[in-house]
């Protein structure tokens, strides 16, 4: 077989390389077809022919080339199906070149027409629901902090007020029109006179352009940073017409600013700028017709839920990739690690918002993940707990490469949203494959009004050794709830301010705050006037799965020496035996020495000065006294109050361990029975841990 191989070899180079081309390269082939994005139309109305004149198919082939054709290359009566438009709704256009077939989806439209009669005529339903989400709440967990924020619109592209009409054609069949001719006027606020004021002629279209059978209002960048009113009637009827059904004209104001208005999960894929992975979305944006342009902000104009559907199919394990595998049963159809399913490249001193108008992010319906980032699968048909998930749901990235992440000098912004994701709080070891929700390395992440559950971790911020520049996390009337894992997980960010903002149930500590670069990248959290109640006892499926629950025992054994003083009144258990874990210090590199002392600042101040509760983690390293304790890994204890004490040998107590100050005294006169909260240094195997802790009065 080698011999024969040599000859054939042979005779290819014999008649030259253009022979050998031919007859020894893999031919090149179709892989997808696509529309290319803009080029066609996506809506029509009933009964009307729907043209695809204008239309560019873009063919991808084996070898990564694309060609783009259009009507005068091919013919494409040959090339798309005949549209039904007899009924309105959604359809499918199928188109197919060579051996590949690719469709699009069309929205068919019904008018109202003259001869229809009126019902109804009230709001968008989008009104209603971002009233309601506005509204103070039972469940106070699902109430804005803020609920004065104002509604937003953005310029870059039409926004959708079509307020509803309920309607009886001449043969007595009832049906909601999506589309008919409305009459609009729109009002300017003037902040002098503080009255809206109509607008008319070039004062008008200086600011917006109208389209009356869309109701749609397309506003200039002239309008951003201006308030304004509409107010919306169909045409064929008066404001007489509609008393007489109980209805009247509809008014609704807002705020316009640069951005792009979305209203399904197609419009969160332009969140995605990133080249790395455009390819990837590039077909499903053809697909939803989605354009390309740059926008600075995206603002939601309605719930989204995100399925597997509304992503990347490659984000996804297909049937040819897991076919044959062990974990074939759980794996098809689960998304893949180590992705970012939107992610946004910010530019230094640019911002990207994403701006929720209090409406609702859905990423419950996305499979977990169940197989590692190298794709492979663990040996098993069940969920495994050897698996930890590293995609995001939304990753904000820089433009230019960092130490260790990929930096911003930018500014992120997330304002007004609710965000419900794929894991939870649970004994399950199968959440660990849930989404972090974000990922941020910008130098200026702020999460503001913001509601979010169910993820493995709700924030994370990568900030080392970015060219000395300190960088800054803050989240501002915030509420967060049932993670798996943590709720923040910070690495070198240096400072993460966190104030009127509420924190329940997560897996492990509220925030697991990491120091890098042996130290010298430390992490300050500053809480004010927060919510923190996460009440563990530290044998929960995160302390087991993450190998702490001996570490979690010790510091369980630690507190009956807390409590095991008459004069005491503390403790850091409550009365039913569990924690309130606030953060976990650790160092995110190299294992600490006291020659790169772990260091950081966690201050929680809820209506008192911020002195009288912070926890410093500098003190530890700054004091004479603790050098030889630390290396011996003595648990070393700091209270709110100032207290500063270890657990060592009680010469008092016949030498047995117990708590002492670092004067050896086993006495309250230096606070460390004082305070509300409780800091511990402690050693677990190789590496230090700083944990704040509640310390609660045990007589309540």
């Amino acid at each position: 077989m080698k011999k024969f191989a040599t000859y054939i070899m042979a005779f290819c180079l014999m008649f030259g390389f253009g022979v050998f081309l031919v007859g020894c390269d893999t031919p090149i082939t179709i892989t997808s077809i696509s529309i290319k994005s803009g080029t066609l139309s996506t809506e029509c109305y009933v009964n009307e022919q729907f043209s695809v004149e204008g239309a560019i198919i873009v063919v991808t082939y084996s070898d990564g080339t694309t060609e783009e054709l259009t009507s005068e290359d091919i013919n494409f009566d040959n090339i798309f199906d005949t549209l039904n438009t007899t009924t309105a709704g959604l359809k499918t256009l199928n188109f197919s070149y060579g051996n590949k077939i690719g469709s699009i989806k069309i929205k068919v439209l019904r008018c109202l027409e003259s001869t229809d009669t009126v019902i109804l005529f009230e709001a968008p339903s989008f009104v209603a629901s971002y009233e309601y989400n506005i509204l103070a709440k039972a469940n106070k967990e699902t109430e804005f902090y803020n609920k004065t924020a104002g509604y937003k619109v953005g310029d870059d592209n039409p926004f959708v007020f079509l307020p509803t009409i309920f309607a009886e054609d001449e043969g007595g069949n009832k049906f909601f029109p999506s589309a008919y001719t409305s009459i609009a006027i729109v009002e300017m606020f003037d902040e002098v006179t503080e009255e809206y004021t109509v607008l008319t002629d070039t004062n008008l279209t200086d600011m917006v352009e109208i389209n009356t059978t869309k109701s749609s209002f397309d506003f200039t960048e002239n309008a951003i940073g201006k308030a304004f009113k509409i107010t919306v009637r169909p045409a064929s009827l008066t404001a007489q017409d509609l008393a007489e059904i109980d209805s009247s004209p509809v008014s609704f104001a807002f705020t316009v600013v640069d951005g792009w208005n979305a209203y399904s999960a197609a419009d969160l894929s332009k969140i995605n700028n990133n080249l790395t992975t455009e390819t990837d979305w590039a077909t499903y944006k053809s697909e939803n017709s989605v354009t390309s342009e740059e926008i600075s902000s995206i603002i939601l104009h309605n719930n989204i839920l995100i399925t597997a559907n509304d992503i990347p199919t490659s984000y996804v394990w297909q049937e040819n990739e897991v076919k044959g595998a062990i974990d074939y049963r759980i794996s098809l159809g689960s998304l893949k690690d180590s992705l970012s399913i939107y992610t946004r490249m910010v530019a230094s001193n640019d911002t990207f918002t994403l701006s929720g108008n209090y409406f609702t992010i859905d990423a419950s319906d996305i499979p977990l993940i169940v197989r590692d980032d190298d794709g492979k699968d663990l040996g098993s048909t069940t969920y495994s707990d050897e698996l930890i998930s590293n995609s995001l749901l939304f990753g904000f990235t820089g433009d230019k490469a960092g130490t260790d992440v990929n930096i911003a000098n930018g500014k992120c912004v997330m304002e007004n949203l609710n965000v419900i994701g794929n894991s939870n709080r649970s004994e399950l070891s199968k959440y660990l494959g849930g989404l972090t929700m974000v990922n941020s390395t910008s130098k200026d992440f702020i999460a503001d009004n913001v509601i979010s559950k169910c993820f493995l971790t709700n924030y994370t911020t990568q900030r080392a050794g970015v060219d000395g520049q300190e960088a800054k996390t803050t989240l501002n009337h915030c509420k967060t709830y049932d993670s798996f894992s943590c709720m923040m997980y910070l690495y070198g960010c240096e400072t993460n301010d966190v104030t009127n903002s509420e924190f329940k149930r997560a897996g492990g500590p509220i925030a697991l705050v990491c120091a890098v670069d042996d130290g010298t990248n430390h992490a300050n959290i500053n809480f004010a006037d927060c919510v923190i109640e996460n009440y563990v006892y530290g044998t929960e499926a995160w302390f087991s799965l993450n190998h702490a629950g001996a570490l979690m025992a010790g510091i369980a054994t630690m507190n009956q020496l807390v409590v095991g003083y008459s004069s005491n009144t503390k403790s850091i258990m409550n009365a039913d035996g569990k924690l309130n874990f606030i953060t976990a210090m650790i160092d995110g590199s190299d294992p600490l020495t006291f020659e790169h002392p772990l260091q950081g600042v966690t201050a929680i101040n809820n209506g008192n000065t911020i002195n009288d509760t912070i926890l410093d983690m500098n003190a530890f390293n700054t004091n004479s006294n603790l050098p030889d304790l630390i290396s011996a890994g003595a648990p070393i204890l700091l209270s709110s109050a100032g207290g500063l004490g270890y657990v060592g040998p009680n010469g008092a107590m016949g030498g047995e361990f117990g708590l002492l100050d670092i004067y050896n005294n086993p006495d309250n006169n230096d606070g460390l029975y004082q305070g509300d909260y409780m800091y511990l240094f402690l050693k677990g195997g190789s590496q230090y841990i700083g944990a704040c802790l509640e310390y609660f009065d045990i007589a309540s």
